[in-house]
């Protein structure tokens, strides 16, 4: 168990550097271009994370369950379980650029400016993409292969950089070109991981199959056969995907276009603040306690144990700090934005209740994941975005800006019993 929590305040520490850079952008994202630049950052930000969680929710669990079976068994199944994900890895950032080309109208309209072309913007952003999808597959392995001391330390020197990065582009003085640094500061991690990895002359082989030193079995999977068993783990990601964040985008594209945009600033400015407040929690499912549910495929005894050991600490220290960030509100909006963003204070306190109820739902959502049952969790992120948007149509007509917020707590409501009821019934079957 010393173990267990060894990892769990590595990988933690970590994130908390990522939040710290993270919210130092927001801070001068704010000061340089108000609540506009904190929806378009925020707008940016929620796209690349789009485009990038198949890979980072579905792909990099689908090693990490089967990657640690086979470490000490066979290094050629090793090779293969590692060559399926930058298959998968692979193929998703093609994807992505295609449908960034073929529709940019869609995605990309809304940060280009007269001073940069549409064109020209994308000219940037897909190198800045694909160092990110580098990252991320460069994070899956090591996860998968329990190297959280050097994950973590990778993370932190990466988000330091891409501070720096941001921080060049924001003094610019153009919110459309510091966007672009933002995301270039993001994927110079993937070239900087792996460059370390090279140097040191570690996992080179991912990119080579060599059988030869392998007896080889009839029941033995095949590359396409590891490409299937982590592709499942994918459909789930695509579920959170399509139902969470590609939702997401375009509520915000809707609010851009019918909302005053400094009411949005402010809305987008207390989501932010949630964001980087769950980040820590998330860092602790995807590397400490995944893991463990995924040797246990999320059922049994065991599985439970680990959940309510992971929640007796993480909620109460979640919640806590969630009542003090509501008791603070006024500074914190000013603290981490500017003085102007006083005006989302009252915003705070049914964000604070969705997010109070958003923490343990999440160690139910990882259960269910680790449960590896695609269908089952992609009709729970349906109903999730269901209850979410139709709160959205009855609350924003009365309660305008406001009822973004009250959707958000209204959404949580439902999925926390939702997503316990799912794994426990799970966990039966």
């Amino acid at each position: 168990m010393s173990n267990f929590w060894i990892k769990g305040l590595q990988a933690v520490g970590a994130t908390g550097v990522r939040a710290i850079c993270s919210l130092a952008v927001q801070k001068m994202m704010a000061l340089w271009f108000g609540p506009v630049g904190i929806t378009m950052l925020n707008h940016l930000q929620n796209l690349t994370a789009l485009l990038i969680s198949i890979p980072n929710d579905g792909i990099n669990r689908g090693l990490t369950a089967l990657l640690p079976s086979t470490l000490q068994g066979n290094d050629g199944r090793r090779r293969k379980i590692k060559l399926a994900g930058l298959v998968w890895h692979s193929g998703i950032l093609l994807v992505s650029i295609l449908l960034l080309l073929t529709y940019p109208a869609s995605f990309v309209t809304v940060f280009s400016r007269q001073e940069l072309s549409m064109g020209s913007w994308l000219l940037w952003f897909i190198p800045g993409l694909a160092g990110s999808f580098a990252f991320s597959y460069w994070c899956g392995l090591r996860l998968a292969e329990g190297r959280v001391k050097l994950y973590s330390w990778v993370q932190g020197l990466t988000a330091v950089l891409a501070l720096a990065v941001a921080g060049f582009g924001i003094i610019q003085g153009k919110v459309e070109v510091a966007l672009l640094y933002i995301v270039i500061g993001q994927g110079l991690g993937g070239l900087v991981a792996w460059l370390h990895t090279l140097r040191r002359r570690q996992q080179v082989e991912i990119i080579v199959v060599d059988d030869a030193s392998e007896k080889v079995t009839p029941n033995q999977a095949t590359i396409w056969g590891y490409v299937k068993a982590i592709g499942r783990f994918g459909l789930m990601a695509a579920g959170i995907a399509l139902f969470g964040r590609l939702t997401e985008y375009f509520v915000r594209m809707m609010a851009i276009g019918n909302f005053n945009e400094l009411d949005i600033g402010y809305w987008q400015a207390v989501v932010r603040l949630s964001d980087a407040y769950t980040l820590p929690l998330n860092t602790f499912l995807t590397v400490v306690i995944f893991p463990v549910l995924a040797m246990t495929s999320g059922k049994g005894p065991e599985a439970w144990r680990t959940v309510r050991t992971g929640m007796s600490i993480a909620l109460p220290i979640g919640w806590a700090g969630l009542v003090l960030a509501w008791w603070l509100r006024a500074d914190l909006m000013v603290w981490l934005n500017d003085i102007e963003f006083v005006a989302a204070a009252p915003l705070v306190g049914w964000q604070t209740i969705g997010d109070m109820l958003r923490l343990p739902s999440y160690f139910f959502a990882t259960m269910l994941l680790a449960q590896n049952r695609p269908t089952r969790f992609l009709f729970l992120e349906f109903v999730s975005t269901a209850v979410y948007v139709l709160a959205l149509s009855i609350l924003l007509p009365r309660y305008d800006v406001t009822g973004f917020v009250m959707a958000h707590a209204i959404r949580y409501a439902v999925y926390l019993p939702c997503t316990f009821w799912v794994a426990y019934e799970g966990d039966k079957s």
